[in-house]
């Protein structure tokens, strides 16, 4: 329902019941069809410490792709 609300579309593909013939054509298309440089440019790596100060940014939409929260770090 989250996804609903916020207007994101997820787009994918149920791989169970797809034949092995396409999922080999689809995997073999991903370099094709998605912009890993693009992709990665979005994701960003923070400390646990980091979040005081970047998750009120994101409560207010001031931040955008996704964060990985790295605790080792």
């Amino acid at each position: 329902m989250l996804f609903i609300i916020r207007g994101v579309k997820l787009w994918g593909i149920n791989s169970v019941t797809a034949s092995i013939k396409r999922r080999e054509f689809v995997w073999g298309e991903v370099n094709n069809l998605i912009d890993f440089d693009k992709l990665e440019a979005s994701i960003k790596t923070v400390s646990l410490e980091d979040l005081i100060d970047i998750y009120p940014k994101m409560l207010k939409g001031e931040t955008s792709g996704r964060y990985i929260v790295d605790l080792n770090k």
